[in-house]
């Protein structure tokens, strides 16, 4: 009862406003926090996809080595920072597949952004995924 008065007087309108103002300030933290690391993902993503690809490229143009330019492929994106999960999802494919003679790399780099709430909800894990995709001639 005594809180009800509290609220309800010139004072407690002030402490409204204030609990309101935390509470939204809060939220939008909170909305900072979780879409943050997914707006910061696709641009590190995408740059991490060229990187790997140029390699890719310039690697195969080098030695003709497929397996030896995926392995170093997916050597780099450890170096990176890539999980093996993460790596194991990637893709580096020789275009065209069914000819001895490549013309082009097609590189696709997955990774899962690192939130608050995923770190404690790991089934809503699949809603972070990113991915790039970028392809170069060779």
């Amino acid at each position: 009862m005594l809180n009800r008065r509290l609220l309800k007087s010139e004072s407690g309108q002030i402490v409204r406003r204030v609990i309101l103002f935390v509470v939204v300030f809060a939220v939008i933290i909170l909305l900072v926090v979780e879409i943050g690391p997914l707006i910061w993902g696709r641009f590190t993503v995408s740059n991490d996809a060229e990187e790997v690809g140029t390699g890719a490229a310039q690697n195969y143009r080098l030695s003709h080595d497929i397996p030896g330019t995926v392995a170093q492929a997916a050597e780099k994106l450890k170096f990176m920072g890539y999980t093996d999960e993460e790596i194991v999802q990637c893709q580096v494919i020789f275009n065209p597949q069914n000819s001895p003679t490549k013309t082009s790399v097609t590189v696709t780099v997955v990774k899962y952004a690192n939130t608050l709430i995923i770190k404690h909800i790991n089934a809503l894990k699949k809603l972070t995924k990113i991915t790039s995709t970028k392809t170069y001639n060779i």
